[in-house]
């Protein structure tokens, strides 16, 4: 990625938020919590590129960003972005919980049922419509609050785009380019606060 195209993902406004979380800072690795159902994602997904995107099961919008990320994802993996992958969180409140089938008529990509008391949105650090993005090391290298996590724009592929071709604060080892990319990531992106 050249300095010209980091210049350009920076006027889009393609933001790399951390302001606010304090459960998760940029680069570290969550704890999977013992008492959830099924496999730590991140772990399930080692050596890939994965969104988590934090949605409520009562909420018609969720319901098609569900739909538009499985899209996403198939027009990534059809351009080459094989390994990038994607997964919801579904939040734990009673209404979000009852509705939890509702996107089975939407998508094919994996839905984690939350607790009651939202472990696993307080593990990823975000809030509802938030996309938090992992790099292949399993290490958090992006939040895109909702205003950018809409996929009417193309805030969220690029992102994906970017964090797939190395670019990334973090060092990860599976990174093609990982020395380069850095400088570049530092020279030309700077995190904008929330809302």
């Amino acid at each position: 990625m050249t300095s010209g195209q980091l210049a350009l993902l920076c006027l889009l406004g393609l933001t790399f938020t951390l302001k606010g979380v304090t459960s998760q800072a940029r680069c570290s690795v969550p704890e999977w919590p013992s008492g959830i159902d099924g496999e730590n994602p991140l772990q399930l997904h080692a050596g890939k590129v994965l969104l988590v995107a934090l949605m409520q099961g009562y909420c018609r919008y969720c319901w098609i960003q569900a739909h538009n990320l499985e899209r996403l994802r198939d027009h990534l993996h059809n351009r080459g972005f094989s390994d990038v992958e994607m997964i919801l969180i579904n939040g734990g409140g009673a209404l979000s919980r009852i509705n939890n089938e509702t996107y089975a008529q939407y998508t094919n990509l994996t839905v984690y049922q939350d607790t009651a008391n939202n472990t696993l949105f307080n593990l990823f650090g975000g809030e509802k419509d938030d996309f938090i993005i992992y790099d292949r090391c399993g290490q958090r290298v992006a939040r895109l609050t909702r205003r950018f996590s809409y996929l009417g724009h193309t805030y969220t592929e690029r992102a994906l785009r970017a964090i797939h071709r190395g670019f990334s604060w973090c060092s990860c080892s599976l990174d093609p380019q990982t020395s380069r990319t850095r400088r570049s990531a530092n020279n030309w992106m700077v995190p904008l606060a929330n809302n």
